[in-house]
């Protein structure tokens, strides 16, 4: 049996429910998948080398069959739940090469729903037993595999935007029924000794996610919305938290993005973060001074078929189910 509770919302400026959106609003659910690895368990994934070809089919491995139960769940959860969509919140693949990306697409198009994946830390340097690659390719294969998946959501949802990609960035949003999604890229583009970098970067930059983020609440796209998501792979409040300069965001780093959700929230009626590269379910407050301020983690699916689903049961609440 899945464990269920709500978490109330914030409500700012009071009677939320007086607006035309609560009135009308219409519930939905939508799903969370995380950390797939894709590729875990092998040397050297598909054809020989990271810029690669797609096996013939995907071999069976742990990480491999659970994500696919996973899906099967997720597919189950659709017709009892009226799960909309999915968010995959990245690593979807273990080591970035191409045919990972593919294996992983592979997989998530068994799903029945729409979904958007977005990438973790695990998806940009490409590497196998034999060889690292020379730069940080893992976007441009993630670009070239679900790019036109990505594209073709503007069908479900009309006002999706895209923005970084000059810089290879994977940052989009979209709304449902008045609830805004915000997909950020934080990944570092570096490679840390010995395999993937999990540090976060806010890419603070021209065209980067930081001021992409500023953007879309200065040109008012959150103003319509009463309630924001934010999803992300790297959590703000972590297990371990001293690991955390090292492992996601720097202190420095958390403190500019509570004040950014902070606005998020004033100008949309509240915010939740969702994340995922802990391997872990968890729900509660992503900063100690913020209460109201709700952090979710989905465990990784490479290890069971964790499958995390929120209900909208009104335009500033929701529930949580894990299953």
């Amino acid at each position: 049996m899945p464990v269920s509770w709500l978490l109330a919302s914030l409500a700012l400026g009071g009677a939320l429910w007086a607006l035309p959106e609560a009135r009308g609003f219409r519930p939905f659910s939508f799903a969370i998948l995380s950390d797939l690895h894709v590729g875990e368990g092998a040397e050297d994934f598909g054809s020989v080398g990271y810029d690669d070809r797609p096996a013939p089919s995907l071999p069976a491995h742990p990480a491999i069959r659970n994500a696919r139960a996973a899906v099967d769940k997720v597919n189950a959860l659709a017709a009892s739940r009226g799960v909309a969509f999915v968010i995959v919140l990245g690593d979807l693949t273990d080591s970035a090469e191409r045919s990972e990306f593919a294996g992983a697409k592979l997989i998530l198009d068994g799903l029945a729903v729409p979904y958007v994946p977005i990438l973790g830390n695990h998806d940009i340097w490409p590497a196998t037993k034999a060889g690292v690659a020379p730069a940080p390719e893992g976007p441009r294969y993630f670009a070239e595999v679900f790019g036109p998946r990505l594209q073709g959501l503007a069908a479900a949802f009309p006002d999706l935007v895209r923005a970084g990609s000059e810089r290879g960035l994977q940052n989009w949003a979209f709304s449902l029924r008045g609830i805004g999604f915000v997909l950020a890229d934080w990944n570092s583009r570096g490679r840390a000794d010995g395999g993937p970098d999990p540090a976060a970067d806010l890419h603070d930059g021209e065209g980067g996610t930081f001021p992409w983020l500023e953007a879309l609440l200065r040109d008012g796209w959150m103003t319509s919305k009463t309630r924001a998501f934010l999803a992300q792979h790297h959590p703000l409040r972590m297990k371990v938290p001293f690991t955390s300069p090292h492992f996601a965001f720097s202190p420095r780093e958390r403190a500019r993005i509570k004040d950014l959700l902070d606005r998020l929230g004033a100008a949309s009626g509240s915010a939740a973060v969702l994340s995922g590269h802990e391997h872990r379910d968890f729900a509660g407050p992503a900063f100690p001074d913020r209460p109201g301020l709700a952090q979710i983690e989905t465990a990784a699916a490479k290890d069971g078929p964790a499958v995390t689903v929120i209900a909208m049961d009104s335009p500033t609440s929701y529930s949580l189910s894990r299953h």
